[in-house]
């Protein structure tokens, strides 16, 4: 059976391509002949360019000047780790020519990531599979929309497409809801495809190259920086008698701070491995500290954010609210993964069991 994948390609973000890879793995591991789709989706493409400064402002024109040769070299040192490790299609596929696809897979798995987040893909309406006609060849597996609630005129484009799916699942509570309401039906919520990799494979994957780090270091992983958590992180590090390695994605430079701004799907996987502890606010970098049984603090954005159900969901299944990082405190004692690891394991049998239900339909 011939399964394309769907999902965020070609991008030099560490949690969309660990989870294109756990997820190619596990579906190849159970005997699928699988792929993932190169689909170029205009917005992720516009987002991702390295050089494009006829929509640029002059911020992002200085951003890129500073950080041209770093990004890069992280952009070729992502090209090879999807070389090395996932198998794609060969054709290249783009709105224009992805209705071809349909004749060559006899089924479409769509997600992870935020790939019904209809803000990231520009609304394009290929994440939703509105390509493919036949109705039985439809699954998603842990798409997410990436927010808590859709606004009108986002639910009346996806009704109809999201009626067509011959399995839906998600991966957050909240993308349950946002099903329930639209089309009146319940659907499971799955691990993130990174969880469906035992962390000693992802230990085995890492590899120590330029990154290496001879004293005991926190690491920081931020979606956005935020002066009080820079502050926070200086002050834990003091307490714990540690360095700081800090992925900074920003062209200004933390003092006090190993900045590491190209480090390689392989090196980022070596920095969460040793990391004494790590302060993050990206939702992957929730789920490979769990996974990875690394000590870990979190930091989302306001209360009320709509963007926050990715993080609020696999921190209730953990039952890892205290974890949220507190300003107040710089006492955390270390997390007890005995119990957290049996929640793993049953939940990652429960998804894979789905996965395989896909195949075996």
């Amino acid at each position: 059976m011939k399964i394309g994948i769907l999902t965020y390609h070609d991008t030099t973000n560490y949690g969309a391509v660990l989870q294109e890879y756990a997820l190619a793995k596990t579906l190849n591991e159970y005997g699928c002949d699988c792929e993932v789709i190169q689909y170029r989706c205009e917005a992720v493409e516009n987002r991702e360019k390295l050089f494009n400064f006829k929509n640029m402002s002059v911020k992002k024109i200085i951003k890129f000047l500073v950080l041209g040769s770093s990004n890069r070299r992280k952009y070729n040192e992502f090209k090879k780790f999807t070389r090395d490790n996932i198998r794609e299609s060969q054709a290249i596929y783009t709105k224009g020519n992805i209705k071809e696809s349909a004749f060559i897979y006899d089924k479409f798995i769509v997600g992870s990531d935020q790939v019904w987040n209809t803000q990231l893909s520009g609304n394009d309406m290929t994440f939703f599979l509105d390509f493919c006609k036949d109705s039985n060849k439809k699954y998603s597996y842990a798409a997410s929309f990436g927010v808590s609630a859709l606004d009108g005129a986002t639910e009346s484009n996806i009704k109809e497409l999201l009626e067509n799916f011959k399995s839906i699942t998600v991966r957050e509570n909240e993308g349950s809801e946002i099903i329930r309401n639209l089309i009146n039906k319940e659907v499971p919520v799955v691990l993130d495809p990174t969880f469906l990799v035992d962390k000693n494979e992802w230990k085995q994957l890492a590899r120590t190259a330029r990154y290496k780090m001879d004293k005991k270091y926190i690491l920081l992983y931020l979606i956005q920086d935020k002066k009080s958590t820079l502050e926070y992180a200086r002050k834990l590090a003091e307490k714990m008698s540690c360095e700081i390695v800090y992925i900074n994605i920003s062209p200004y430079r933390e003092s006090g701070m190993n900045n590491v701004r190209d480090a390689s799907p392989y090196e980022f996987l070596e920095l969460l491995k040793n990391a004494q502890f790590i302060i993050t606010g990206s939702y992957h970098g929730v789920v490979l500290s769990i996974n990875m049984n690394v000590n870990f603090v979190f930091e989302v954005k306001s209360a009320t954010d709509n963007y926050n159900s990715r993080i609020n969901t696999v921190i209730k299944l953990f039952n890892l609210e205290h974890r949220r990082i507190n300003h107040n405190t710089f006492e955390y004692g270390k997390i007890d993964y005995e119990e957290i690891n049996r929640i793993i394991e049953r939940e990652r049998e429960k998804s894979i069991n789905i996965l395989r239900s896909f195949i075996n339909e």
